[in-house]
């Protein structure tokens, strides 16, 4: 999948609420789902990878699903908020 459309998959994805984190913890930690065009994927992310359910991630492809999830996690809003709880 090229750059471009990755981008654009991701977006819509997170546009139209379709990313539901089911676990939080560290920044960069995280276990979601994410409705695509006809399945939910299940993504988890940790400090050792990622991963997805989904069939392009099983054939070694950067998935938009992975890439919505880590925008979400990784936003700096998020990063402050939890560091804030944790002080």
């Amino acid at each position: 999948m090229t750059s471009s459309r990755l981008a654009a998959k991701t977006a819509k994805l997170l546009l139209d609420g379709k990313v539901t984190l089911l676990t939080v913890d560290d920044p960069g930690t995280a276990i979601a789902d994410v409705l695509g065009s006809v399945l939910t994927h299940r993504v988890t992310l940790s400090r050792g990878g990622f991963a997805c359910t989904c069939t392009a991630f099983r054939y070694g492809q950067r998935c938009s699903h992975i890439t919505a999830v880590a925008m979400v996690v990784d936003h700096p809003c998020r990063r402050d908020a939890v560091a804030a709880v944790n002080s």
